[in-house]
């Protein structure tokens, strides 16, 4: 998942939900809800999936350059 709140210079409110209750995240693709772990990518790993993230959807590199933060990437783990 992408954290860009467009452009802006702050993160969004959802990202630091997740920091503080990683253990409580649920995600629901259609019909199914599941728990998920979720993990800020460190910084050389977010850079190398950013280039697969823009490639498919270019206005989040729009968005990087629009802003002094660097835009964080959550991975999400399906749980047990």
């Amino acid at each position: 998942m992408v954290a860009s709140l467009a452009d802006s210079p702050q993160n969004p409110a959802w990202l630091h939900n997740l920091r503080a209750h990683p253990d409580q995240v649920r995600l629901r693709v259609g019909a199914a809800t599941f728990t998920v772990t979720p993990t800020t990518l460190p910084r050389a790993e977010r850079d190398e999936v950013w280039e697969r993230i823009v490639t498919e959807a270019p206005d989040f590199a729009n968005y990087q350059r629009s802003t002094d933060r660097v835009i964080p990437v959550v991975r999400l783990t399906r749980g047990a």
